[in-house]
């Protein structure tokens, strides 16, 4: 249901609004992504728990990585080859490096790169997770928010930020941790301050 939600928000916030700055934008309906990484922070911890022993070695099985790869490849290079042969027909210029590497073109197109790489880093979170899950969801919003610092420090480009899991690092963690740890409620004096801070 709540991928549904976020598919909803998803289309919305990519119609042609003449101001997406207004309340309802930066609160609900920009949070679509937020929403899509913390279902897939429950889903992934489901699915290695049930798949795996949740070793590493387990997890890092490249008949498993595949397993979830090729669910997001495969769709995506069908859709960069169509993309690339309507540039064709059109003859409109293209990046190969954009069109295939960094999800194609458009605004939803950072979610491939994205995805790929919540793969090939989730079972690092899964295992601090289940090491201890306050502290891991302490360790992993602290690399988090230096993640966020070093963008700021590094003025690194927006292209590329937007490009990057680490901007997420917390959301999949907070996910996993809802799979995990289902009995344990968060405190109101830890929910109250990050209500703040997101309002912030």
């Amino acid at each position: 249901y709540l991928k549904a939600i976020a598919i909803m928000l998803v289309i919305t916030t990519h119609y042609d609004w003449i101001d997406k700055k207004q309340y309802v934008f930066t609160m609900f309906i920009n949070m679509a992504v937020p929403i899509f990484l913390i279902v897939s922070g429950y889903n992934y911890a489901m699915s290695y728990d049930k798949k795996t022993d949740g070793t590493l070695k387990q997890m890092y099985k490249p008949k498993i990585i595949w397993a979830k790869l090729e669910r997001i490849i495969i769709p995506a290079l069908v859709a960069s080859t169509v993309e690339l042969i309507l540039f064709k027909v059109r003859g409109l210029d293209f990046d190969w490096v954009n069109l295939y590497l960094n999800g194609g073109y458009g605004p939803g197109s950072y979610y491939v790169p994205l995805m790929v790489q919540l793969i090939l880093m989730f079972p690092l979170i899964y295992i601090i997770m289940k090491v201890n899950p306050w502290y891991g969801l302490i360790s992993i919003g602290i690399a988090n928010l230096l993640y966020e610092y070093w963008v700021v420090w590094s003025q690194i480009e927006k292209s590329s930020y937007r490009l990057s899991i680490g901007r997420y690092l917390l959301l999949i963690a907070f996910g996993c941790y809802m799979y995990m740890y289902p009995q344990k409620k968060l405190k109101w004096w830890i929910l109250a301050p990050a209500f703040l801070y997101g309002l912030y």
